[in-house]
């Protein structure tokens, strides 16, 4: 039998890998113990083309849309939910200009139970770890109408690690399809724009050292990249370049301290 690196063509299957995706998407919800299982059989998969990983390329598509569909779904979810309840703390009806820029998309979506959603975010990272962010996040939605649900699901309390650098990495593909992002500016985050809310985020994500600081020096990096952003970029490099002088002088006045 033919072998790379050590590792069997049985191991590194796809047919036993897309069964399993399909399995663990499937599960029923009371039944977490069977998907973690599931979750755990495809991390190993997915483990055994480490070092041949291109020959995943074929499964992509469908793989990334099978694991990432239902979390857009829930994305949406989470901010029709939103909307629901400040509609009612503020007695809205559901009319005007928040209702014209409802996405399409939150009458067909659904809440994944928290549990499972970390599962599937589980997996979606190691697919990420596996293949690379810059080939997978091609493979993920990208209407400009899904920024703000990504962003909301982002908030979620809860939200493990795993999921939020998914998440970051999933809106930097979106921050590079050319829309105007005002226009799609709900002003959920008022006073803030919703650019500044994005800068706001993806700025103390990168001060916390962790994996979930990688996506969002990517998202932010692709985010201060367009052209609708000039005058938030422009404050968040003042803010950046005002913190890298303090530290520089702290750097000084501890250096001049020891000398003493």
């Amino acid at each position: 039998m033919a072998t790379f690196s050590g590792k069997s063509a049985a191991q590194m299957n796809p047919a036993a890998l897309m069964s399993s995706a399909r399995s663990f998407m499937t599960t029923p919800r009371h039944a977490h113990a069977v998907a973690v299982a599931l979750a755990d059989r495809i991390a190993q998969i997915l483990e055994y083309y480490q070092e041949q990983a291109t020959l995943l390329d074929p499964y992509l598509p469908e793989l990334t849309a099978l694991l990432t569909t239902p979390l857009l779904d829930h994305a949406y979810a989470v901010l029709e939910g939103r909307d629901a309840a400040g509609a009612s703390a503020r007695g809205d009806t559901g009319g005007g200009e928040q209702a014209a820029k409802k996405p399409k998309r939150a009458a067909t979506s659904r809440f994944i139970p928290l549990e499972r959603a970390r599962l599937i975010f589980d997996a979606v990272y190691c697919l990420i770890k596996v293949r690379g962010y810059k080939t997978i996040v091609r493979f993920l939605s990208h209407e400009p109408h899904d920024l703000e649900p990504l962003f909301a699901y982002l908030q979620t309390p809860g939200m493990s690690w795993r999921g939020a650098y998914t998440l970051y990495l999933w809106l930097s593909i979106v921050a590079l399809t050319p829309f105007d992002l005002h226009l799609i500016d709900s002003r959920r985050y008022a006073p803030q724009s919703l650019s500044e809310a994005l800068i706001s985020s993806a700025e103390a994500a990168l001060a916390r050292p962790s994996t979930e600081s990688a996506g969002a020096a990517v998202f932010l990096g692709r985010l201060l990249t367009r052209r609708d952003i000039g005058e938030e970029a422009d404050r968040y490099l003042q803010r950046t370049v005002a913190l890298l002088l303090t530290m520089d002088l702290e750097m000084d006045s501890h250096h001049a301290q020891a000398r003493l």
